[in-house]
């Protein structure tokens, strides 16, 4: 069903079917998480397809530097979010399932981005869905598992100790 409604850029769309017709990041990222374990678990190239179409409009909607400033969930007040390393590390496991390169760097380009937001105690800025300055735990604990996820695979000690000190502030 979730391959049947993919938007045709190959995102996916914001909030309940019905509520948005435009893709966004973190709802494409947490989806791609779904086809890729579909895919490893039942082997039906339909799931990896999908996942590496929503991967590729991952990437192409990413800017230069890693950050995704376009298509930021229509339900939340802020564009800019350091949680979407999550979506990150979805690319990261689309890169395990292909073996494309393109997909882990971008991964990686994200959480180096992530990390030009972090103040002197290691917090993300742009790190809430609404108040900067009160980010929820679990936007917290999105920014610091992309972190971790990215930087294991990858092989960046930076950013799985990046992950650590979030965790310990």
């Amino acid at each position: 069903w979730e391959i049947d409604i993919q938007h045709p850029s190959g995102g996916v769309l914001a909030g309940a079917l019905g509520d948005s017709d435009q893709p966004t990041i973190f709802n494409t990222g947490q989806v791609i998480f779904g086809w890729v374990r579909a895919f490893e678990g039942e082997g039906d190239e339909r799931y990896r397809e999908a996942a590496v179409r929503a991967s590729n409009w991952l990437l192409e909607v990413m800017d230069d530097d890693g950050c995704w400033r376009k298509f930021g969930s229509p339900m939340t007040g802020k564009q800019i979010n350091t949680y979407n390393t999550r979506s990150a590390w979805s690319l990261a496991r689309t890169y395990q399932i292909t073996g494309d390169t393109r997909f882990l760097d971008a991964a990686v380009r994200n959480c180096e981005w992530a990390l030009t937001q972090a103040n002197d105690k290691g917090w993300l800025d742009n790190n809430c869905l609404q108040d900067n300055v009160q980010p929820f735990t679990h936007t917290i604990a999105y920014a610091m598992r992309g972190l971790l996820e990215i930087g294991a695979q990858a092989g960046r000690e930076d950013l799985v100790l990046a992950a650590r000190r979030i965790g310990d502030a």
